[in-house]
């Protein structure tokens, strides 16, 4: 698993909706999508065109595999080749803490179970009973927690980190965490516990510690919380207030303050 989609998955979905739930056939589907409106989570069940996105990535979509789709992303569809009766099952979403990933396809363990999902979704948001778009948000869930089933499934190099990963968790909103230290609860040397969590998660573990901050960040600067910004650097365990917002500012392009403000949460910083 590359970092792009490690960080997908790694993404806390809460707050997200469902803009519009499609089978898309070769009909439906425009030649170039420009600055596209909202996120996209497609389901192929079968090989459908190739996809060419302007940062030069192309993806070309297999049987049982899904696809990510960005926001504002700009790409040219070539479904020249298909019949008109194929097509792929796609939910559009909106998520406030889903920035900056790229677009990725990603092959599931056990694709029926996750087309079951999007066939659920494409049928509710169809018929539109009451209900529908918590339906389909279900679906959505569903679907993404089968993805990370199939990335985080238990390999030797995982379970060599696990007790530095475990102690991450309990303990980053805390105060400062050392890299020694966590080489010594796996028993492995700093090298090694750097070289595992880079093969593992596509990232260094102070990157893992600081992504989990900027999240934990993210959620309070988001909601109805009367809190300023350096009460959340210390609830994300950051003592130098100063080094929070650079942080902050390097994962998002924003500070915490715009960052709040444009969520539109108007409390003072």
């Amino acid at each position: 698993m590359n970092a792009n989609t490690h960080n997908f998955l790694d993404t806390s979905f809460v707050g997200a909706n469902i803009d519009l739930v499609l089978f898309v056939t070769k009909r439906l589907t425009s030649n170039r999508i420009i600055n596209r409106k909202g996120h996209g989570l497609v389901y192929y069940a079968r090989t459908f065109g190739r996809l060419t996105f302007t940062d030069g990535t192309v993806i070309r979509p297999q049987s049982g595999q899904v696809v990510y789709l960005p926001e504002n992303s700009t790409y040219d569809i070539d479904v020249s080749d298909q019949r008109d009766e194929d097509g792929c099952y796609a939910i559009n979403f909106a998520c406030p803490n889903l920035d900056g990933v790229k677009p990725f396809a990603f092959d599931v363990r056990l694709p029926s179970l996750v087309e079951t999902y999007f066939v659920k979704s494409e049928k509710a948001w169809r018929e539109r009973r009451p209900g529908f778009a918590e339906k389909c948000l279900e679906c959505l869930y569903g679907a993404i927690a089968l993805m990370k089933s199939a990335a985080y499934s238990p390999s030797s190099h995982r379970e060599t980190i696990r007790p530095a990963v475990d102690f991450i968790h309990e303990n980053y909103a805390f105060g400062k965490i050392s890299i020694p230290c966590l080489a010594t609860t796996c028993g492995i040397s700093e090298v090694y516990l750097r070289k595992l969590f880079a093969e593992t998660y596509g990232v260094s573990p102070v990157e893992y510690i600081n992504r989990l901050r900027v999240d934990r960040a993210k959620e309070l600067l988001s909601g109805d919380y009367h809190i300023s910004s350096s009460e959340i650097s210390a609830l994300c365990g950051l003592s130098d207030y100063y080094y929070f917002c650079r942080l902050f500012k390097r994962a998002t392009g924003l500070t915490p303050k715009e960052y709040r403000k444009m969520n539109e949460t108007a409390y003072p910083v």
